[in-house]
């Protein structure tokens, strides 16, 4: 589902419907209150993109917030520290009866093996890579980002949510990057195809 949403951002932002993906993306937290991470990098980059579009913006945006705090409240949903805890340091029976911290060694420690992690991951690895390159060839041959908007927000979008989920909840697990991972890919070869398009005429 969060692919879906992901997908349908992609399929919008291509045709310049803003205004739909304004509409929309408060509902993605519906879906997985997580996508609020998504929402806050996409609709922000918009609010600066489309300065017609601002107050629209500021809407979507606490709508999405609304809803997200709406949800955790309504059906007690864990907070951070303790699906933090439950996931990537111990489990337990009954995380809703046990009061999970976290301190600051714990932390660092999970950072730590989910980086080294991170590094064994084939997947993830070349992701890194292949990003790399895309941000390489898009300062040397697509640097105007007015001329280049879809190439450049779908590679910050893929970018800054996958850094910023990796900070939170540092694992590589697919499920969570697989449709950052497409969003990234569609950007690159809209890069190269750009960049063939311009040769092709020398």
């Amino acid at each position: 589902m969060i692919f879906l949403c992901i997908s349908l951002f992609i399929y919008l932002f291509s045709k310049e419907k803003i205004n739909a993906i304004l509409f929309i993306t408060p509902l993605f937290v519906l879906v997985r209150t997580d996508t609020i991470i998504f929402n806050f990098t996409a609709i922000i980059i918009i609010f600066f993109l489309y300065k017609d579009l601002r107050l629209k913006s500021i809407i979507s945006l606490i709508t999405s917030t609304i809803i997200y705090i709406f949800i955790n409240n309504y059906f007690n949903n864990y907070g951070w520290a303790t699906i933090f805890s439950f996931s990537l340091i111990k489990r337990v029976s009954n995380p809703a009866d046990v009061n999970l911290t976290i301190s600051i060694s714990d932390y660092i420690t999970v950072l730590g093996k989910g980086i080294i992690n991170a590094l064994k991951d084939y997947i993830f690895v070349s992701y890194v890579c292949f990003q790399s390159t895309t941000i390489i060839l898009l300062y040397f041959f697509a640097k105007k980002f007015e001329n280049n908007k879809e190439i450049w927000i779908y590679t910050i979008v893929s970018i800054s949510n996958i850094l910023i989920r990796f900070i939170l909840f540092p694992v590589t697990w697919e499920r969570l990057f697989i449709g950052f991972y497409v969003m990234s890919t569609i950007a690159t070869f809209l890069l190269l195809s750009q960049i063939i398009k311009k040769y092709s005429h020398i």
